[in-house]
């Protein structure tokens, strides 16, 4: 199976935030930013004034855990 071109736009700069590359991992966070917040506020709904506050942890845990990470296309699961 091949990968579609926003797959390998995502593998990239997966990989290049890897690597360092701040401004991959801002594309990663344009990317997925926002579906990750709304998913966030659905399972949030008790207390939405925490969602931002989780949302940024959760960034920081994925932006260390990146170089750990083996296969780019893995990222989004």
């Amino acid at each position: 199976m091949s990968a579609t071109p926003q797959q390998l736009y995502e593998q990239t700069l997966v990989l290049r935030s890897q690597i360092g590359d701040e401004t991959a991992f801002r594309g990663l966070l344009e990317l997925h930013g926002p579906h990750l917040l709304r998913y966030t506020h659905k399972m949030m709904e008790s207390s939405p004034t925490l969602v931002e506050d989780l949302v940024q942890e959760i960034w920081v845990a994925i932006y260390r855990g990146l170089p750990g990470l083996l296969d780019a296309g893995k990222f989004r699961p």
